[in-house]
């Protein structure tokens, strides 16, 4: 039963019994402009201390985007709930190199400092950072890669909001390919350099790899990259369990981050909205940690156009998505926030909403509407947009909650054109 915000239902208990006096901004886990410090609690990141769930995207080539762009499209991502972002240190495409470093692993500039700049200005949106480097033209050799280690962590220390990607696709058998040996050796370096840094190295593996991983490199996390098929969405919650299964038998559980699903533009198969809403439900349902928007260029056009990530000197990323990626984007908030507890972040910015959890009660409970959720079964009702999992508070619950500034959502209802409803249902809440 929906109730009008003038008549907001009453708790059967105390509301100061019942606070945790704790404030959710919900995509990043706290205000634009504190400083972030990423961590890890078992399966799960945290975000200053918060467990968050890592939605992502691609910018690859964002250190040698024009700083307009590069503002306008972090403001896009923020405003549909993307937390976290992709570049690359190592990357030249198209004739133009914004590496980072260069082919001795030493800093590269202007691009260095553009990176740092760009993980700065992340920082205070509320923004995680991915940095990547790959084995092959760029860092041809082990010395040059383990140097590209060392420059990055010890140049970046000051930030605690990004992690590096060790070596993209380090499995596979050409110039990418970094042995397991190699591999214990960068990941020593990088925390020799900076001890607080978290690193990872993305590809494929199996049951015996994924143990080494664990135990003898010891990864902070894993990057298993997926096949790129039209099967791919059925089959991501099923492998991620396999991933917490194998992981559990080993004896050391750790975050598995989707950085880089299938895209448009990469073969024949041009998955739809609906394949990227169905391959982000299957991730979180399987438990990972995050899931990453991925994006790149149009492989079988004139010019590769659009570029997207791949290529950001002359358009921005948001003005090269198509119309099929923008429905795809502007539906992920309403998918990821009911199942992890996020909330108004984008749409209020510095204006927090007071979330209250009653200990008695199994999980966080949100209504999600038109892209929008509000904790604890206050929520935007309406027909437009992707509808979340709605679900009420139990009268059957040991007790009622109360959302305090309902006031604040009601004028934030009117703002956008929707309907504020105060909802709450009886029965058990499954």
């Amino acid at each position: 039963m929906l109730h009008s915000l003038k008549n907001p239902v009453r708790p059967r208990v105390a509301i100061a019994a019942m606070m945790l006096a704790s404030i959710w901004t919900g995509v990043a886990s706290c205000s634009p402009g504190a400083a972030l410090t990423l961590g890890i609690s078992q399966h799960r990141f945290t975000v200053n201390g918060k467990p968050l769930f890592l939605l992502g995207i691609s910018y690859y080539a964002g250190v040698g985007a024009p700083w307009a762009f590069v503002q306008q499209d972090l403001t896009d991502m923020q405003r549909y709930g993307i937390n976290w972002i992709r570049v690359w240190a190592t990357w030249d495409a198209f004739g133009h190199d914004v590496s980072a470093v260069d082919r001795e692993g030493r800093a590269r500039e202007p691009f260095l400092n553009a990176l740092d700049r760009l993980i700065a200005e992340c920082d205070k949106r509320g923004i995680v950072v991915d940095v990547t480097l790959s084995r092959g033209a760029l860092l041809p050799t082990f010395a040059a890669h383990r140097r590209a280690v060392v420059t990055l962590a010890s140049y970046l220390a000051r930030h605690r909001n990004w992690y590096m990607d060790l070596a993209n696709e380090r499995d596979i058998r050409d110039d990418r390919y970094v042995s397991l040996d190699e591999l214990k050796e960068l990941a020593a370096a990088a925390r020799s350099a900076n001890p607080k840094l978290l690193i990872t190295a993305s590809g494929g593996f199996d049951r015996t790899t994924l143990e080494t991983l664990l135990l003898s490199v010891r990864l902070d996390f894993v990057c298993p990259h997926l096949p790129r098929d039209p099967t791919a969405p059925q089959a991501t919650e099923a492998t991620t369990r396999t991933f917490q299964e194998w992981m559990r038998e080993i004896g050391r559980v750790v975050p598995i981050h989707y950085q880089e699903p299938f895209r448009r533009g990469y073969t024949a198969w041009q998955p739809t909205a609906a394949d990227y809403w169905a391959d982000l439900r299957a991730a979180i349902a399987g438990g990972a940690a995050s899931w990453c928007f991925h994006n790149g260029s149009q492989r079988s056009a004139p010019g590769e156009r659009p570029r997207r990530s791949f290529d950001l000197r002359e358009r921005r990323l948001f003005d090269q998505l198509d119309s099929e990626e923008m429905k795809a984007v502007a539906g992920f908030r309403a998918i990821v926030a009911p199942r992890t507890g996020a909330g108004l972040h984008a749409l209020l910015g510095n204006q927090a909403i007071v979330r209250q959890r009653v200990p008695s009660f199994h999980q966080d409970t949100v209504w999600g509407r038109n892209g929008a959720t509000v904790p604890y079964g206050c929520g935007f009702g309406g027909s437009a947009g992707p509808v979340g999992h709605d679900r009420g508070i139990s009268r059957n619950s040991a007790a009622d909650v109360e959302i305090k500034r309902y006031q604040q959502i009601a004028r934030l209802a009117a703002a956008t054109g929707r309907r504020a409803a105060w909802g709450v249902r009886t029965g058990n809440p499954g």
